[in-house]
């Protein structure tokens, strides 16, 4: 299955698109260990199929989002390295290749 923003409300999106505006000020690190968080949750729920799992990590997600994004945070992310998406694009099949190996 393969959810687009067209299948979110309007208030899914907007909600989205302000964790996006958190995701994009953070630095690297940080980034690294939302997409692992992500990628655990994700094989986690595979072995498990335990749905309890995935509202945890949203959850986790939000609560993260939301701590990030106030002033101080700001501050201190503006002076750190930001990932450069043009020397670490990687689309969707290559990375669930690399899961599968």
């Amino acid at each position: 299955m393969n959810v687009s923003d067209q299948d979110l409300t309007s208030a899914e999106l907007a909600a989205l698109n302000r964790a996006m505006e958190v995701v994009d000020r953070l630095p690297r690190e940080a980034v690294d260990r939302v997409v692992r968080h992500l990628l655990r949750v994700g094989l986690y729920f595979r072995r498990t199929r335990n749905p309890e799992v995935l509202s945890a990590a949203v959850d986790s997600l939000f609560h993260m989002v939301k701590k990030n994004s106030d002033d101080t945070y700001r501050k201190r992310s503006s002076d750190a390295p930001h990932r450069d998406r043009r020397e670490q694009s990687m689309d969707a099949q290559q990375v669930l290749a690399e899961l599968r190996k």
